[in-house]
């Protein structure tokens, strides 16, 4: 049987430029995520999931809403 280690990180937004940018408005540093993505898929990291938690304070604000990604790996 296999067995899994899991890994996940938190994200924001970079900064809010309205009308600008990915995700409704919101300044992305993708090649620095992709950096980041790459590297952990050099230490045998794979994505698994990618989701959104919404501010708790119900304000809609991008700024403090959080993003996650999930990755596993063989052990």
């Amino acid at each position: 049987m296999d067995k899994w280690e899991y890994l996940t990180i938190d994200f924001k937004p970079k900064q809010m430029s309205a009308g600008k940018g990915l995700f409704g408005g919101s300044v992305w540093d993708t090649p620095a995520i992709s950096d980041q993505f790459n590297e952990y898929g050099q230490q045998g990291w794979e994505l698994v999931g990618f989701f959104y938690n919404e501010n708790s304070s119900g304000s809609g604000s991008w700024g403090t809403d959080v993003w996650f990604a999930s990755f596993k790996r063989k052990i």
